[in-house]
């Protein structure tokens, strides 16, 4: 679970920093900060920090279930993990053949439209969608009791 835990993560964390390396600052971001100003450095703790660090709790809190649990892996806990691993995968494509497409300059003002895009608009985001049901799939099997429905024990 803690391997598969940190794969997405340094994955996620190794593409935005290659993608945002000597990148400016996203206009969305600068217009939140031009909005909260003055002392938008002590408001950003609860509006941008504090927001998304709760939001990161809640919805990894069932992965306890999963790390927690001494039983033995079973069939749920093989087939999230597999889950987990295509998702990673998938989105590392769709990541890098967005990537190819935005850096050849033959491509501006055009659509992907081909490869994982030609399947879907966001296949970056389908692939994130396996990874949480994978992880889903291992708190379930790790008994995690606010998982799921009592009936489906």
């Amino acid at each position: 679970m803690l391997t598969l835990v940190a794969v997405w993560a340094v994955r996620l964390a190794a593409y935005l920093a290659a993608r945002n390396w000597h990148a400016p600052e996203d206009r969305r971001y600068q217009q939140i900060r031009a909005r909260n100003q003055p002392n938008f450095e002590w408001k950003s703790l609860y509006l941008v920090f504090g927001l998304q660090g709760l939001l990161a709790w809640i919805v990894s809190a069932p992965l306890a279930a999963a790390v927690a649990s001494p039983a033995p892996l079973g069939p749920l806990d093989w087939a999230g993990a597999a889950l987990v691993a295509f998702g990673i995968a998938f989105e590392t494509v769709a990541d890098a053949q967005l990537a190819r497409f935005r850096r050849d300059p033959a491509s501006a003002g055009r659509v992907l439209d081909h490869g994982l895009w030609r399947w879907s608009r966001h296949p970056n985001y389908f692939g994130e969608f396996c990874v949480w049901w994978g992880f889903y799939f291992l708190a379930v099997a790790g008994g995690g009791a606010w998982t799921h429905s009592p009936r489906c024990s």
